[in-house]
């Protein structure tokens, strides 16, 4: 079923072909990822990595051409963006290792290494800005005007023969050098990425490239210490350099020579040997090898290298997902698109797919394989449902699309598409061994899926799609109680006949596909859950079915001019909704399940679910509980492990306390879903460090506004965000937007939950973990905080009082921060 991809336009095979690897192509790529460069006030650092490498793409692109007068046009530009970007990058890495090195050094590092990273924060910015300026309107301008003047110049395989063997010459030289001068490693380095990316345009498999893969990574190891090493150097002459920087720099001398012996060592042992049979191999490659298309990551040390892509040719729309494949076999979703073609309709209405529509159809997929392809995908799965399975000219739209985009479409039985929605919620959903339902509503067809344990028990694929009934019944636009009574009957007649008395009654219902998805974004929008400033999140979310009734019985009375203007209704969904939304009222009633939980993933992500399978031999994972997906972010923004996890232990000591203790009244507040945001905003608290220092709990709760969380509601996210702001400087303040948007319970949970972490907070002021408990113990009208520590704790116990009076204002009593006898045990 996975398609592999390949690099020969000519064969005939399954995948994704690389007409598109030419140069016109990649300079697209190359556009695209400028503009959001420059449109980012902060490039990330995985948008520049990639940016970079699509810049090196391009250069080796251009010097495929013949004529020097035309790559002299381009060479320009392309240099000083690649070199703006390969300084950010530097940066980032710089900064990556640091904090690292930072979690593991000893207390005496500490100040030395943070000072060094506010450095690089400050250098991160300015380079950054120098990078947008190369990323300008008027450049991209430039090469828009070039790109289409290089449309028919394509570096395919017997064009790239030549100039491929001239980069291989270069390489081998390079490496002669090397072998008698280690000095020569970075030319080396460039020469093996010049003729890699060469190669990779000429159709050589990802497995001859392999051993130059390996010595890229061993030499950018080297690279990378040598780099850091003279970012350090400098520093040390800088006004207000810490003591202990000159150690610093002679211990990463040490590092930098340790590097170099290991790559010398494996350089003489099998490393010469595997890199010259490579170039021998890749000097004249086989015709239809299969290679890592353009965007494939660079060093297997900075990124997971799996990349994943499934494409699902529905009724309604054809979408495409890609993913990377993580080390702990988590999927992490890269892009999400959406086109929405009605196939469905026109098969309904003649039986088969029209000419237009298969076109249409197959230039969408096109255009998915392509954007698969920019992120380098390994492997690409398509899969078609309901409207193919009636098609009587499937196979004809099968071999077109296989023509036009190279990409192999299998069209999957009901029960088969029943079973990967099943695979794709119980990735997202703590299901355990109790009987859940999957209602998956498409286009053309309704799966509903009964399992018990974790496992199916029944699977029922109907023709009840939304597009399928409105097609037949015309109640979409303005319906009317006769013909709403028509349609309710007809959906009711087919449920209790083919679904009839289930085995099972389940306690939860999981429901997916664009009919949910709609119905979720409406719920929300008409119950107001969403804080202001906040992003809108619908999965997870449940929808009672009186809910459901009382948006059914509104949208059946709107004309469709009216309809258009409801908050959280797709402008693609205007005629199809209320078709879809009874078939869920009626599986709702027919199963006895007065609520529905939202899943947006479905069928495309159950495929890819099962590709990551394919992969690695393992099987679906545990969904990932939430106070993983926190620590998963923290880790993915190299938070300060060893001060974030203490402030997060003393700040739960310090609730589990006042939770506990009789003397203080209404504790009410005090609850399990508390203690877990405390710990959520601990955890998370200082993670726009990553942005920069200055203001950086205000970078902190913009991060996690806008993060994904499985398994925390919109509610929970802002109030989390918001006690990341209020851990320093200001306290909570109905002028501010997001705190203003909460409802008074939750200003007075965060407000408490705030002073409790700001004293946490306090308590490590200098972040070296002094402070190893605290005892609360209340007298009188006050309450006294003992530090139990090790070590002179002055500074965090100045910390702690400087940050106390919130908590005395919230909870009306005086507060004294004092050292205790001993640490307890």
């Amino acid at each position: 079923m996975p398609s592999e991809v390949r690099s020969n336009p000519a064969s005939p095979g399954p995948g994704i072909r690389v007409p598109g690897d030419d140069l016109a192509s990649i300079l697209r790529r190359v556009r695209a990822l400028m503009r959001r460069v420059h449109q980012s006030e902060a490039p990330d650092e995985r948008l520049v990595h990639r940016l970079r490498i699509a810049l090196r793409r391009a250069g080796v692109g251009v010097a495929l051409l013949d004529a020097p007068h035309a790559r002299a046009r381009w060479e320009k530009d392309l240099r000083r963006a690649r070199r703006a970007a390969g300084r950010v990058r530097d940066v980032d890495v710089h900064t990556r290792l640091i904090r690292a090195e930072r979690r593991q050094a000893d207390v005496q590092f500490t100040g030395v290494l943070d000072w060094v990273i506010r450095e690089l924060v400050a250098t991160r910015q300015s380079e950054a800005e120098r990078l947008r300026e190369r990323c300008a309107p008027d450049i991209r301008a430039r090469l828009s005007r070039r790109t289409s003047s290089a449309a028919t110049r394509d570096p395919g395989a017997p064009r790239v023969r030549e100039p491929l063997a001239r980069l291989i010459e270069r390489a081998r030289a390079c490496e002669a050098k090397f072998a008698e001068e280690p000095e020569a490693l970075h030319p080396l380095r460039i020469a093996l990425k010049r003729a890699r990316y060469a190669a990779e345009l000429a159709g050589v498999s990802r497995e001859s490239l392999a051993p130059l893969r390996d010595f890229q990574m061993r030499a950018g190891q080297v690279r990378d210490a040598e780099s850091l090493l003279a970012a350090l150097e400098p520093l040390a002459s800088r006004p207000g350099a810490p003591e202990g920087l000159d150690e610093l720099i002679e211990r990463h001398r040490r590092w930098v020579r340790a590097r170099r012996e290991r790559l010398d060592a494996w350089w003489q042992e099998r490393g010469r040997a595997a890199l010259s049979g490579a170039l021998r191999i890749i000097a004249s490659p086989p015709a239809t090898s299969e290679v890592i298309p353009a965007g494939a990551p660079e060093s297997p040390g900075l990124f997971p290298a799996a990349r994943l892509a499934a494409i699902d040719v529905g009724s309604n729309s054809i979408r495409l997902i890609v993913a990377e494949l993580l080390a702990d076999g988590r999927l992490r979703v890269m892009d999400d698109e959406k086109q929405t073609t009605r196939m469905a309709e026109c098969v309904t209405r003649e039986g088969s797919i029209s000419p237009e529509a298969m076109t249409e159809a197959a230039e969408i997929i096109t255009r998915l394989a392509g954007i698969a392809r920019g992120y380098g995908v390994s492997r690409l799965a398509a899969v078609g449902t309901s409207a193919l399975r009636d098609a009587t000219n499937a196979p004809e739209f099968i071999e077109k699309v296989r023509e036009k985009a190279g990409v192999d479409v299998e069209v999957i039985s009901g029960e088969d598409e029943a079973r990967l929605a099943f695979a794709s919620a119980s990735e997202a959903f703590h299901l355990g061994d109790q009987p859940v339902g999957i209602l998956d509503v498409g286009g053309g067809s309704v799966q509903i899926a009964l399992a018990s344990g974790g496992a199916l028990e029944q699977i029922h694929s109907l023709p009840l799609g939304a597009v399928r009934l409105e097609a037949k019944f015309r109640a979409g636009a303005s319906p009317g109680r006769k013909k709403l009574k028509r349609l309710k009957a007809h959906v009711k007649r087919l449920i209790r006949g083919q679904v009839g008395e289930p085995p099972i009654r389940p306690r939860l219902l999981i429901g997916t596909g664009g009919t949910i998805s709609a119905l979720g974004s409406m719920a929300q929008a008409e119950q107001g859950d969403v804080p202001a400033g906040a992003p809108v999140r619908i999965q997870g979310m449940e929808v009672s079915r009186e809910t459901l009734r009382r948006l059914l019985d509104r949208l059946a009375d709107m004309p469709p001019a009216v309809r258009r203007r409801v908050r959280g209704l797709p402008p693609d969904r205007l005629d199809i909704i209320i078709p879809g939304l009874v078939v869920v009222d009626r599986v709702m009633k027919h199963l006895g399940i007065p609520r529905l939980a939202v899943h947006q993933g479905g069928v495309r992500a159950g495929l890819l679910r099962r590709l990551a399978e394919e992969l690695t031999g393992a099987a679906t994972r545990p969904p990932m509980r939430p106070v993983d997906g926190v620590r998963q972010l923290a880790r993915a923004l190299s938070y300060e492990h060893a001060h974030s996890e203490h402030v997060t232990a003393l700040a739960l000591s310090i609730f589990d306390q006042i939770a506990a203790h009789p003397t203080y009244a209404n504790k009410s507040w005090a609850g399990p879903e508390a203690r877990f945001l405390l710990e959520a905003a601990g955890v998370l608290h200082d993670i726009g460090y990553v942005i920069s220092y200055r203001r950086h709990h205000r970078h902190s709760e913009r991060i996690v506004l806008h993060a994904d969380l499985p398994g925390l509601s919109p509610r929970q996210i802002a109030v989390v965000s918001l006690l990341c702001r209020y851990h320093r400087r200001s306290e909570p303040s109905k002028s501010h937007r997001g705190f203003a948007g909460l409802d008074k319970a939750d200003r007075s949970l965060v407000r408490r939950l705030a002073a409790i972490l700001r004293i946490a907070d306090g308590l490590d002021r200098a972040h070296a973990q002094i402070v190893k408990g605290v005892t609360l113990t209340p007298e009188d009208e006050t309450m006294v905080f003992r530090c139990h520590a090790e070590g002179d704790a002055t500074t965090d116990m100045w910390g702690a009082e400087r940050k106390a009076g919130l908590l005395a204002r919230e909870f009306g009593v005086g507060v004294r921060i004092e050292r205790a006898g001993k640490t307890p045990g």
